[in-house]
C-alpha cells in the first residue's frame, strides 16, 4: 500500500521517524559506513584478484621503486627531459621542412606566375 504525502498516516509517520531519530547514538552515521566499508574489504579479500593484476602490482611497485628511488629518479627524470627537449627541437623541424617546401616550392611560383 502506498502512502500519499497527503493523508495523516504519511504524517504519522514522519513524526514518529523524527521522534526515533533523537534517540539514537549520535556516531550513528559513522558506524554504519564503517561496517559498510568493512563488508566491501571483506569481499574484496575474498575476490583476491587474478595473478595477472596480482603480477601487474608487483610490476607497477617495481617500476614506481625504481623511478621515484634517490639514486635512479633523478638520471630517468633528466633523461626523459632531455628526449622531451630533443624531440621538441627535432621534431619541430619536420613541420618547419614541409612548410618551407610547401610555400617556397610551390606557392612562391604560384604567386610570381600571378605577376
Amino acid at each position: 500500500m502506498v502512502v500519499s504525502p497527503d493523508s495523516a498516516g504519511a504524517e504519522e509517520i514522519l513524526a514518529r521517524a523524527s521522534d526515533l531519530r533523537w534517540t539514537l547514538p549520535p556516531d550513528t552515521h559513522d558506524s554504519l559506513v564503517a561496517a559498510i566499508y568493512e563488508k566491501a574489504q571483506e569481499i574484496a579479500n575474498a575476490a583476491g584478484g587474478s595473478v595477472k593484476a596480482q603480477a601487474k602490482g608487483t610490476f607497477d611497485r617495481t617500476l614506481d621503486r625504481l623511478l621515484t628511488s634517490r639514486w635512479t629518479g633523478v638520471p630517468v627524470m633528466l633523461l626523459i627531459l632531455m628526449g622531451v627537449f630533443w624531440l621538441t627541437i627535432a621534431g619541430a623541424y619536420v613541420p618547419s621542412a614541409l612548410l618551407a617546401t610547401l610555400l617556397l616550392e610551390n606557392v612562391y611560383d604560384l604567386l610570381t606566375g600571378f605577376g
